[in-house]
């Protein structure tokens, strides 16, 4: 688990690209005070290889890199936050944080996700819409859209 200032400080979060590091900085900026910690790119699931028939230990690692990947989950200390992040809100994002909620929630049953929304640079009011529909937040860049469209 990293501390906010440890976060803020990477060059890039782990497995993350530039633009996704760029809107989780600027939203740890905003919200991560409140926050016990944070981890970046959390596997959940049980993961499913292509080739069942791979030897050990290739199976293995075929199995732990099919696995889903939560893009930021935020420690309180009676639960976590999940966030997924995305140049632009858009229906799989909305799909994949339901998902991680659900896989996380199995995964872990002793860490309830408490809220969970989308980290993002473009949000239109279809999917703003959608997003309160379906009880996620919406956290949205807009001074950052130049920095997705460069990477």
């Amino acid at each position: 688990m990293y501390s906010l200032q440890e976060a803020l400080a990477l060059p890039r979060l782990p497995a993350a690209l530039a633009s996704e590091t760029a809107l989780v900085k600027a939203w740890l900026t905003d919200h991560g005070a409140k926050y016990r910690g944070f981890d970046f790119n959390v596997k959940v699931g049980h993961g499913v290889p292509l080739n069942a028939n791979l030897p050990e230990p290739y199976l293995s690692m075929a199995i732990e890199n099919s696995k889903r990947m939560i893009d930021v989950v935020a420690y309180w200390s009676v639960g976590i936050d999940l966030h997924e992040v995305k140049g632009r809100g858009d229906p799989c994002s909305v799909g994949q944080v339901r998902s991680y909620r659900y896989l996380w929630e199995r995964d872990h049953p002793q860490v309830p996700v408490l809220a969970a929304g989308v980290i993002c640079a473009l949000l239109d009011e279809d999917m703003r819409f959608v997003l309160d529909s379906e009880g996620l937040s919406a956290f949205v860049y807009p001074q950052l859209v130049d920095v997705i469209r460069r990477t």
